[in-house]
């Protein structure tokens, strides 16, 4: 075991390796503390990268798929967040109110927190969109979703009701709350009312007691409780008109509902129609009153009956009537009495005419024309009768004067003077125009209209035109009329042979009937025969009330008022006023009081007053509750009548203006009366 030996000692016996000399030892630098140094800012610049990614990893967000999104849900993350969405609402026909359309940032971006995002939201479809308006009336309830669906409609509403006469899935009616059919939009109102069809009932149905209830009240029984139940009516001695006299079934009495029940309806006490031919109107007056008849009286020209005699009543006497009906009896005027017209107008003759003709008289006028005495144009010179009576029918010639006929005189190489005082002497009126001339002296004549020895009347009138230029010795000067009285100009005109032709016109600052406005300037120089128009003051414009008056009559004073330079604007308004009053001024800015030049003036028209149109239909009623209903709101009503399967006899079909609508006393709504069955 001696004999092995390590290599360390048979490295002993040889050389040994220079590592295994004894070291040396060299003294260096110490770089410890530089080392130190730049491994700390190693690790601190590590750390603020580190803290730097950090901070942006919480700091920052990521931006999801906001389009396709509720607004409420975008506001949520946004909040969540600390987003700020920033919204613009746009229409948008395809997709729904609410939903996102588009993001200004696109997802899968980051942001840091607190920015602001902008979005646009759908409003939905456009609701002032026009929509075209289908034929409704022919479609079914499906179709009618489908449209509705399809328009993203929002004010089209589907209601349902039985009907005994619509088939089921179709439509009853429809109502428009806004807008017409024209002019229909995707947000207008209507409600479509969709049959479902005879309404399911039980087979039977205890009859009630009818005594104590109106017509109205027994169709209403009836339809709740899906019997069927006529209606008549009978005179009765006790029973008040309205009431109910019988019943075919009695109350409490168990019947099917397909059993047919009559009840009968009182008309109150019959009204025997007397002959009233031998009758006084006063007496036929008094019988209606003291019966409650509605006595209408009409008179007509009779060639066969003499003046005061009864030729005709509506209503055969030994007829029953009931309170309220009708009666027209028909009096005599007797033949026609025609006056004379001689000297009156054409119209006076024509409106006498009218006013008879209406009353049956049927007379014709024969117009003819001649030559008649002077100041006779326009004026009836002849007539085939007159003071007499005549018959119904007849026919009256009627000669109007065309005036006296004259012969237009030669006015040639006359000055003007000479003219009107040849006019005057044939009996023609002249009228004077003026120009200039180099071929005619002044102050003579140029032409003259109509030419000489024309045929023409008294009625019409020669215009001569006199030449206002070439030499004069004679000029005058103008002077300022405004210091001058209306006579002292006058004076003036005369002794300058000058004409003087007046203008009354309003004026805020000319007292009444001074002068202060002239054609021709102060100070100028006219040859004499020129006319000359002054303006004389009418004042300030004088407002009458015409609270009361129709527009017509405020129309007809502001023409009247503006050829006078009054200048005066008319405002027009309208509201409700009281009844009777529609059509008439009900205010007014400016009443009896003055105005001045350029006013306006504020008018307001009264529509009548204002009435809601009451439902006839429910509960039902008869023409004599209409009537009744309709006088109490002061509401004018006119009756139709038709067949009708489903509305008693006497009783309400259908009112031409819906319940509720608002009316004034001015307008007319009919009422369709049942005449019961074909």
């Amino acid at each position: 075991m001696n004999e092995r030996r390590s290599y360390l000692d048979t490295m002993s016996e040889t050389s040994k390796p220079e590592s295994y000399s004894q070291e040396k030892f060299v003294a260096v630098k110490n770089n410890r503390k530089k080392i130190t140094i730049i491994i700390a800012a190693a690790v601190a610049a590590v750390l603020l990268v580190g803290g730097y990614f950090i901070y942006t990893a919480i700091d920052s967000v990521k931006i999801p798929v906001l389009v396709g999104m509720t607004l409420t849900d975008a506001t949520d993350w946004a909040s969540k967040n600390k987003i700020t969405l920033s919204a613009q609402s746009v229409y948008d026909f395809s997709t729904d109110n609410g939903i996102i359309l588009t993001q200004e940032i696109a997802s899968g971006k980051t942001i840091r927190k607190n920015a602001t995002i902008t979005i646009q939201v759908s409003l939905g479809a456009n609701p002032d969109e026009a929509i075209t308006f289908p034929d409704i009336s022919s479609m079914t309830t499906s179709q009618i979703e489908t449209w509705i669906s399809d328009n993203k409609l929002t004010g089209v509403k589907i209601a349902t009701a039985n009907s005994d006469v619509v088939a089921v899935d179709k439509v009853i009616s429809y109502t428009m709350t806004d807008d017409t059919e024209a002019n229909f939009k995707r947000k207008s109102r209507v409600t479509v009312n969709v049959s479902l069809g005879p309404k399911a009932a039980t087979e039977t149905v205890v009859m009630t007691d009818f005594s104590s209830m109106k017509a109205g009240e027994v169709l209403q029984w009836g339809s709740d409780n899906g019997v069927d139940i006529t209606l008549q009516e009978a005179y009765d001695n006790y029973i008040e008109s309205g009431n109910v006299i019988s019943q075919s079934v009695l109350a409490d009495t168990e019947i099917n509902k397909t059993d047919p029940v009559t009840v009968v309806i009182s008309i109150g006490k019959p009204i025997t129609v007397l002959d009233f031919s031998a009758m006084t109107q006063d007496e036929a007056t008094a019988w209606a009153k003291s019966n409650t008849i509605t006595l209408i009286i009409i008179e007509k020209y009779s060639s066969i009956n003499d003046k005061g005699k009864l030729y005709a009543q509506s209503i055969s006497a030994g007829t029953n009537m009931k309170a309220g009906d009708e009666l027209k009896l028909t009096y005599s005027l007797g033949r026609v009495d025609v006056a004379s017209f001689i000297g009156q107008s054409k119209l006076e003759i024509t409106t006498w005419q009218n006013t008879a003709n209406t009353k049956s008289a049927d007379i014709r006028l024969k117009f003819t024309t001649e030559y008649g005495e002077k100041g006779s144009s326009g004026k009836i010179i002849s007539q085939s009768i007159k003071n007499d009576f005549v018959d119904p029918g007849t026919t009256i010639t009627v000669t109007v004067s065309l005036g006296m006929k004259l012969l237009a005189p030669d006015f040639s190489g006359m000055t003007q003077a000479q003219c009107s005082a040849l006019g005057q002497t044939d009996g023609v009126t002249v009228l004077f125009s003026y120009q200039n001339s180099t071929a005619v002296g002044y102050g003579y004549i140029i032409s003259q209209s109509p030419a000489p020895n024309t045929v023409l009347t008294d009625a019409e009138h020669i215009t001569v035109m006199i030449s206002s230029s070439g030499t004069a010795t004679n000029k005058v000067t103008v002077p300022d009329f405004g210091t001058m009285s209306r006579g002292g100009a006058d004076s003036w005109g005369k002794t300058n042979n000058i004409t003087l032709a007046y203008k009354d016109q309003y004026s805020d600052s000319v007292s009444i009937g001074n002068l202060f406005a002239q054609s021709a300037a102060a100070g100028s120089s006219i040859n004499p025969g020129v006319g000359i128009t002054i303006s004389s003051s009418l004042g300030k414009v004088q407002v009458a009330s015409f609270l009361g008056k129709t527009k017509l009559d405020v129309l007809n004073w502001e023409a009247d008022a503006n050829t006078k330079g009054a200048n005066i604007n008319l405002a027009f308004s309208s509201s409700y006023g009281d009844a009777g009053s529609s059509g008439k001024i009900i205010g007014q800015s400016i009443q009896n009081d003055y105005a001045a030049v350029g006013s306006t003036i504020n008018f307001v028209i009264s529509l009548g007053k204002q009435i809601v149109v009451p439902d006839f239909l429910s509960p039902l009623q008869n023409e004599a509750g209409c009537t009744a209903i309709s006088s109490s709101l002061g509401m004018k009503i006119v009756f139709n009548y038709q067949n009708s399967d489903a509305a008693a006899k006497g009783y309400v079909i259908s009112q031409s203006t819906a319940a509720g609508s608002i009316i004034t006393d001015a307008d007319t709504v009919t009422i369709v009366i049942s005449l019961g069955l074909a």
